[in-house]
This record gives structure tokens, sequence and C-alpha cells, in this order.
């Protein structure tokens, strides 16, 4: 493993019982980071937390990031518990209803753009001003190949993850010149426990058409996405702000 340098950094991983997000947690915590997991199942981030301890400082926060008083409450638990709060990773994730447009539950849209977009816009909003304080700080928003290429039947989920691509490009511009880098990561199909419900909700051959379209004729590893992200995270990400960075296989190729 190319070790990263996170000595001393304090972190930030939403969404991080499982999946990327525990994938992440994991991999900043062996490049000498501190974890804070947040994520909306207590046991399970409590469970995560335990298997990651003996690999150094972490600690988890249940934390609907749908909901801006308490991310603004569990931002601010977590810079005082610290001192300083160094990296962000917007990674929790909802995919809503997969029907046609003009069937897709108005319910299911507001809960996609509730996780997905307004749910990284809270978490971005609610850290910014301390990483400010540092004059310091790198946010990592996960958006999704889909932003990038469109998904039939998934206009909720797709319009929020395009969304999150779009807020990553205006916050770097508007924060290019503080200190804080914010980038956006585009995954494509990865093993994780959300992709195996969702196909395990679909007719094998919706699945199948899916692994068609990766030209490595795999998908993605959590170990494989969480290199990325922390480069992303680290000083050496020193001059690249509001960018979206590709991971998929090769099924996204700009």
């Amino acid at each position: 493993m190319n070790r990263i340098d996170l000595e001393g950094r304090s972190a930030v991983v939403t969404g991080a019982a499982s999946g990327l997000g525990l994938a992440i947690a994991r991999r900043f915590l062996e490049s000498g980071a501190s974890v804070v997991l947040w994520g909306s199942r207590g046991a399970r981030l409590a469970a995560a937390a335990s298997e990651l301890e003996p690999l150094g400082d972490v600690w988890f926060q249940e934390v609907d990031v749908s909901d801006h008083d308490a991310v603004a409450a569990a931002a601010a638990e977590a810079f005082e518990r610290r001192g300083r709060l160094d990296i962000l990773v917007n990674n929790a994730g909802h995919i809503g209803d997969t029907a046609p447009a003009v069937e897709h539950s108005l319910e299911g849209w507001d809960a996609a753009l509730a996780v997905n977009l307004s749910g990284t816009y809270y978490c971005c909003r609610a850290a910014i001003p301390l990483m400010l304080r540092g004059g310091y700080g790198r946010i990592v928003n996960v958006a999704s190949a889909a932003a990038k290429e469109g998904n039939p039947n998934q206009v909720g989920y797709v319009a929020a993850k395009a969304g999150v691509v779009g807020m990553t490009k205006s916050l770097g511009k508007e924060l290019a010149k503080t200190g804080v880098i914010v980038n956006a990561i585009t995954p494509a199909l990865f093993e994780t426990p959300m992709l195996e419900d969702f196909f395990a909700r679909m007719p094998p051959e919706l699945s199948e058409r899916a692994f068609a379209t990766m030209p490595m004729g795999r998908i993605g590893r959590p170990d494989e996405f969480a290199a990325m992200v922390a480069w992303m995270a680290s000083e050496e990400c020193s001059f690249t702000t509001g960018a979206t960075f590709d991971i998929s296989g090769g099924r996204s190729t700009y």
C-alpha cells in the first residue's frame, strides 16, 4: 500500500458504517488521521467503530445528513472534541426509486435529493467555517458516474448526484484562495451492500447490462476507491479544486 500522509489530520466520513465509507475510514486511519464516523444507524456505526479501533483514533456520531440542525450540531461537537476539522468526505447516499420518471414517486424524489444533494450541502455548510479557522481543509464529495452519463429510471438519484458535481465546481472556485480544497469523485459499480441491495431488486437482465458497461470486465473494490479518496484528502492534492475525479474502470472517460 502506498502510504498517504494524513498524520495529525481530523476527518469526518459520512455513510461510514459499511461499503465505501468504511473503506475510506480504514484507509484514513492507516494513514495517520483520526476519524469520526457518521451514519444514521447507530448499531452499525458502533460495530464499524469497534472493527476499526485497533487501527487508530476513531469514534462515531449518529447523524441524519438530511437534517440540517443535526449536522451542524455534530460538526460542532466533532470540532470541539478534536480542536480541528481538516477533512470531510460526503459519502452518504440513497438510490431511491427505480422507475420511469413519470412514475417516480414524489417521496422518492424528495428522499434522493434530501440525502444526496441537500445532505452534502449541509455537511459542507457546517464544515467549511471550521476548516477556515485553520486555513486548511479537504472536502471530497462522492457523486456518481450516473451524474455524467444519466441512468434511465433513476431520475431523482441522477439529478441529485449531478447537483453534487455542480456544487463542487461552485465551492471549489469560491474557496480557491482559502486553503480549503473541494473536489468530487464519480464512482461506477463497486462491491458494496448498497449495490447488492439494488441488484437484488432488479431483474437479472438489468444487472447483466450494468456489468457489461464496465470495460475492465469487473466492478471496483472499496479499497481501490479509498486509495483515490485518501490522496484527494491529502496535502499532496494541492493544485486541483472544483474538479471531478473518475473511478469507473474505464466506463466514464471524461
